[in-house]
């Protein structure tokens, strides 16, 4: 999605693997963008690996409508798989992302939400 004019942004993070791998979350002033990325350190290069659009706003349990906040984020113990909630579907729910194979999987679906979740001490 381009936009005419830049957005007011704020950013949380980096957020990072245990192996130095490094996620950022984006959130837009107007609450109708939601970002994350990828976060190269060596070059400071931004890979988007999540973008959230909504013309009425993105928040919601796991994610906060709150620009100050951020979203439930961050790395699996296999440092190459981040998970985040994401109101995609309409409800939020639990996403994977692996950052080898490029690919997006949902946890958890229905007509039910999310409202907290962490890892447990092992991962």
């Amino acid at each position: 999605m381009k936009y005419e004019l830049p957005k007011n942004v704020v950013f949380h993070g980096p957020y990072f693997s245990e192996n130095g791998e490094a996620i950022i979350e984006v959130k837009s002033y107007d609450n109708k963008d939601r970002w994350i990325a990828l976060l190269d350190l060596k070059t400071g290069s931004l890979k988007q690996i999540e973008h959230q659009h909504d013309e009425a706003w993105i928040g919601g349990p796991g994610i906060s409508s709150w620009k100050g906040v951020s979203g439930n984020i961050g790395w699996l113990k296999d440092n190459k798989t981040v998970f985040f909630q994401s109101e995609e579907t309409g409800y939020s729910h639990l996403y994977l992302y692996d950052t080898e194979k490029d690919k997006k999987k949902q946890l958890t679906d229905g007509k039910f939400e999310i409202h907290s979740a962490k890892l447990s001490q092992d991962g």
